[in-house]
């Protein structure tokens, strides 16, 4: 039977020009985007965009504050664009993960392994009230400061809903946002008893588990599979030639071609300066969400 060579030619993408990254990773949104260079005409300046900026298409909008990209861009107080997209997540499920860990810590068994792996995966997607959600930056600061201004008789790992933020958020274009404390701790209120809820069922289920209960049976094998289409298998051939494994270096290639950290972790020239008063706490506060995107 006669058999067909998939032949892959693949870009270089360090001698690509800015128009043919664009062209090569369509609807992303890297320093070499049309988008991304009108902003930087507009502000002036130098530029940090992230991976996750990068990763996503030029027209995402942020689920909390609604805002486009060309009115999420911020300076920050040292005058560079902040261009930072976030991965918000619900710190609730990373608690009940250490909880279960500990209760149930990893073995040299591989069977015993995948039993904690199959009951911890299946009881996290209980425990957390929402999925990975990719944010702007100030939506993810200011959820911070939100649970801070909660003070202690919060849940240490409680997060606030993609949802639950935009309630309490005051939205400005291109500026950090301001939020009404009042607000979010009538939300924390609201979803305090499903919260604690939550951390029982984590509880309770880490012992079921320690205990030796809800175990489930496994044959070894991967799970079958019926389903044909020309994607699936193109993909699967691809994976399985060794000749092209180099390919996952794209990626980074990508990336790397993608974000900009301009003028972060560099030091000017030592200048001797005036003494100067110490900040007011509201301009303390303002520079503190400024500068928080650093991590």
């Amino acid at each position: 039977m006669a058999s067909e060579t998939i032949s892959v030619t693949v870009p270089n993408i360090d001698t690509m020009s800015d128009d043919e990254v664009e062209n090569f990773l369509r609807m992303r949104d890297g320093k070499w985007s049309q988008q991304t260079k009108s902003l930087l005409a507009r502000f002036g300046t130098k530029l940090n965009l992230n991976r996750g900026w990068a990763g996503l298409w030029q027209g995402w909008s942020c689920p909390c504050c609604g805002r486009s990209k060309p009115q999420i861009v911020r300076l920050n107080s040292s005058g560079v664009l902040l261009c930072q997209v976030e991965i918000h997540h619900d710190h609730l499920g990373d608690w009940a993960e250490r909880e279960f860990t500990g209760r149930n810590p990893r073995t040299d068994d591989g069977q015993t392994n995948m039993q904690i792996d199959w009951f911890k995966d299946s009881m996290l997607q209980l425990v957390a009230r929402f999925g990975r959600t990719p944010v702007c930056l100030d939506c993810n600061l200011v959820e911070g400061k939100a649970k801070t201004s909660l003070g202690p008789e919060a849940f240490r790992d409680f997060s606030f809903s993609p949802a639950e933020i935009a309630q309490f958020i005051s939205v400005r274009e291109n500026k950090v946002h301001e939020f009404d404390p009042g607000k979010a701790k009538q939300i924390w209120e609201d979803v305090r008893a499903d919260v604690e809820d939550r951390i029982d069922f984590a509880r309770r289920m880490s012992n079921r588990f320690a205990n030796g209960k809800n175990r489930r049976q496994h044959s070894g094998q991967p799970a079958p599979e019926f389903w044909m289409d020309s994607s699936a298998i193109l993909w699967r051939v691809l994976g399985e030639n060794s000749s092209l494994v180099q390919l996952s270096g794209v990626a980074q290639k990508a990336v790397a071609r993608s974000t900009a950290r301009d003028a972060v972790g560099r030091s000017a020239s030592p200048r001797p300066r005036a003494p100067g008063r110490p900040p007011k706490d509201e301009e303390y506060a303002t520079l503190d969400l400024q500068n928080a995107d650093q991590k």
